[in-house]
């Protein structure tokens, strides 16, 4: 198997492609040199101030600046990506004030905190994701049903998508978008066997194994929410590092926000599953080392009950797509996963149009973060960047969903959080091996404690008896 290039010789290759590309060695980010370490990671030290953008207004012919004008590249005809994918140009802090218009604030406060590596590489505009047919027929066919209520539940659900337009003046404009993303076309199912990593500030890596199954059941009868009403059923074993492996999570989610959960920890003597209360909104998910809440899972899961959401603007911003080269299946994670941020080869951004949506925590709710910013894209209704600010009204923390598609599903495939204060980042589902992830939908049956059991029991998750 070829390894994949590296973001140096990828542009090299623009270059020689296009002159017109700045582009100096310089911008290659270097891959980190030490050896996995699977330890716990310290906790942050407290918040810490995030660097106003003092940055110039023109960048020399030997910087990264492009030649292109990003707001054009917004505006260029969509195309598919091609076999040799590049990137049109990088986005660095000493040029971010140039692009400042098509990036989000949690983007610009990345780039000032980590000035000297951290990178955006920018392609080009792909073709435009649309859901299945029959689900655009039936999403345009039921359009106008679905209604909220005063505490933000959706009622009158049809067999699509609940809001198909969503005009910018709407005051129930943020909470039907956020509905969208949790009602999109997502498929039938998955199964996925993947890497879950907390990254230190001097690159130490904490290493978790995931094995998840997923059934939606919207992608499976159309009609099922409205009988049930049960949305989605997931389970997630834990297989290594020792100390976690036997970690096992069943969880059943409704339409109206009522989350039933099973679990079973490492220490527990049997291996049966036992119900907890302990899942949905800002519970830890387990092995994350408190930077990956349950409710942030592909940007936003769970009920959006407990937030006031505002449809606050339509952006063109550069967000993460088609990461298709974000994983690790012919590089080393310590490769892949470098201090401070992921190794800017694998990574990719291009212009798309989102809707950017607040949401505060209701008065009468406590949270971590009174304050979050989503930012879901406007044709597929997933969310692909998230802004958490703390008490303090100062940004904390920034999610990015970085999406793949698989035919009409459209994947979010790999989740990466950057914790300010602490310098830290998470990454989760990073896939090591081909085949990873296989979009079909498990049995209905095996979403049943005992039946859970047996498959965690397969993959390692649960210890068989001695």
């Amino acid at each position: 198997m070829r390894p994949v290039p590296t973001l140096l010789s990828l542009l090299t290759t623009a270059l020689l492609a296009a002159p017109a590309l700045p582009v100096d060695a310089d911008n290659a980010v270097p891959a980190a040199e030490s050896a996995v370490t699977i330890q716990p990671v310290a906790a942050p030290e407290g918040p810490v101030e995030v660097p106003s953008e003092t940055v110039p207004q023109a960048v020399s012919k030997q910087g990264v600046a492009p030649e292109t004008d990003p707001e054009a590249d917004a505006e260029a005809e969509a195309e598919p990506a091609p076999a040799n994918d590049v990137p049109r140009y990088l986005i660095q802090k000493s040029n971010s004030a140039v692009h400042a218009a098509m990036l989000s604030p949690g983007q610009r406060a990345l780039l000032a905190a980590m000035p000297d590596s951290f990178r955006l590489p920018v392609h080009a505009r792909t073709a435009p994701y649309a859901p299945p047919s029959a689900f655009a027929a039936l999403s345009a066919a039921d359009d106008g049903k679905a209604r909220l209520d005063d505490n933000g539940a959706i009622y009158g659900l049809g067999r699509g998508l609940p809001f198909p337009e969503i005009l910018s003046n709407d005051p129930q404009g943020g909470l039907k978008a956020i509905w969208n993303h949790l009602l999109r076309w997502r498929g039938t199912g998955r199964s996925r066997s993947t890497v879950q990593a907390v990254v230190s500030e001097d690159g130490t890596l904490s290493l978790v194994n995931v094995h998840e199954r997923s059934r939606f059941l919207r992608g499976i009868d159309a009609d099922a929410p409205q009988r049930m009403p049960l949305l989605t059923q997931q389970m997630f074993g834990i297989a290594a590092p020792p100390r976690l492996a036997g970690n096992l999570k069943l969880v059943h989610e409704s339409l109206y926000g009522v989350v039933k959960a099973w679990q079973r920890s490492p220490d527990a003597l049997l291996s049966k599953l036992r119900t907890t209360t302990e899942a949905g909104d800002d519970t830890p998910v387990i092995g994350s080392d408190g930077l990956y809440g349950e409710d942030q899972r592909e940007g936003f899961s769970g009920s959006p009950e407990r937030w006031r959401w505002k449809l606050a603007a339509r952006h063109e911003l550069l967000v993460p797509w088609a990461a298709e080269r974000f994983h690790a299946r012919d590089r080393t994670l310590e490769a892949v996963l470098t201090a401070r941020h992921p190794d800017a080869g694998v990574l990719r951004y291009e212009p798309r149009r989102v809707l950017q949506v607040d949401a505060l925590l209701d008065a009468d709710r406590s949270g971590p973060w009174p304050k979050r910013s989503y930012y879901i894209d406007e044709a597929s209704w997933q969310v692909l960047l998230v802004e958490f600010y703390g008490r303090d009204d100062r940004l904390q923390r920034v999610q990015e969903v970085h999406v793949r598609q698989f035919g009409d599903v459209l994947l979010p495939a790999v989740e990466v959080i950057y914790d300010l204060p602490s310098r830290r980042y998470l990454v989760s589902g990073l896939e090591t091996r081909s085949g990873d992830t296989v979009l079909e939908a498990p049995a209905a049956e095996d979403f049943q404690p005992g039946p859970a059991v047996d498959w965690a029991k397969s993959i390692g998750a649960v210890p068989s008896p001695r």
